[in-house]
């Protein structure tokens, strides 16, 4: 499969996977599911196009494993959040703007879907590269490992302020 068709296959799998988000926050009147779903969609995406892609399978195989872990550890994180709590201000905020309308809330999901797919690019460039770079394979997986351990750690202080009512 050539890398236009995988992202087109992305993209369908995204617009169903957000449809379905939209239709979970039309129940449960939350629609924070979106980030949920985006970070897990864009982790997907990266294992999706190392797995149709035709190249190199040492970069192939550090895009999947990096970015399915990265989508899976912020999908999680948000998901504990958005099952637990109520609707993120930002997201009130679009619903009182928007008057509840749900056709407007729908495009917003589906325009997060394409998201998925335009922030896949670089995981597809990797997946179809022919080449394996041992020095910037090293260097992208230093680089992984740091920005996701500061990230978890920004996401665990900033549950324990806001869990602290002070």
């Amino acid at each position: 499969m050539n890398v236009w068709r995988s992202m087109a296959v992305l993209w369908v799998i995204a617009a169903l996977m957000m449809t379905l988000g939209w239709r979970w926050q039309c129940r449960h009147g939350n629609a924070g599911i979106v980030d949920v779903l985006w970070a897990a969609g864009l982790g997907g995406g990266a294992v999706l196009m190392a797995v149709l892609g035709g190249g190199s399978l040492g970069p192939r195989a550090v895009v999947a494993v990096l970015g399915g872990l990265w989508g899976a550890r912020l999908a999680r994180h948000l998901w504990r959040r958005v099952s637990s709590e109520v609707e993120d201000g930002r997201y009130r905020h679009l619903r009182a703007h928007w008057n509840g309308h749900q056709g407007r809330f729908f495009a917003f999901f589906q325009f997060q879907a394409l998201l998925i797919v335009l922030f896949a690019l670089p995981f597809a460039a990797v997946a179809w590269n022919p080449v394996t770079s041992w020095p910037w394979l090293v260097s992208s997986i230093c680089i992984w490992i740091v920005s996701v351990t500061g990230e978890a750690v920004a996401d665990w202080q900033l549950a324990q302020f806001r869990s602290n009512p002070a």
